[in-house]
């Protein structure tokens, strides 16, 4: 199921991913999480995993009408951070995992923090 909204010339698409490849995709991100924390050589967090597996809801996000970055990065990301701000969610963005204060969870780093907007 999608739901589309425009942005100026671009197009958004926001997909609701449907409850029967949800437990599928959960788990791939589970084993992901489990092969980043062992290329650190640290065990995986338990409560991330459970919170991984908790999730009944999961959106994808598609940008349409532009192939230029610079247009769409910065709003996409500023609407990204709010969902995930206000529904106390976890998004992967670009290869990491970032909790609803925007703290990078995965992989693990010093800086821990994405800075939207």
């Amino acid at each position: 199921m999608g739901y589309r909204g425009e942005a100026g010339e671009e197009g958004l698409i926001v997909i609701v991913l449907p409850t029967p490849e949800l437990a599928g995709l959960l788990e791939g991100l589970v084993a992901w999480d489990r092969s980043v924390a062992r290329a650190h050589c640290r065990p995986p967090e338990e409560p991330l995993i459970q919170r991984i597996r908790s999730t009944t809801l999961v959106l994808g996000f598609v940008v349409d009408g532009t192939t230029d970055r610079d247009v769409w990065h910065g709003r996409v990301q500023d609407m990204i951070a709010m969902i995930c701000s206000n529904t106390g969610a976890l998004l992967f963005w670009e290869g990491a995992v970032f909790d609803e204060n925007c703290q990078q969870l995965l992989p693990a780093t010093n800086e821990a923090s994405l800075a939207f907007g």
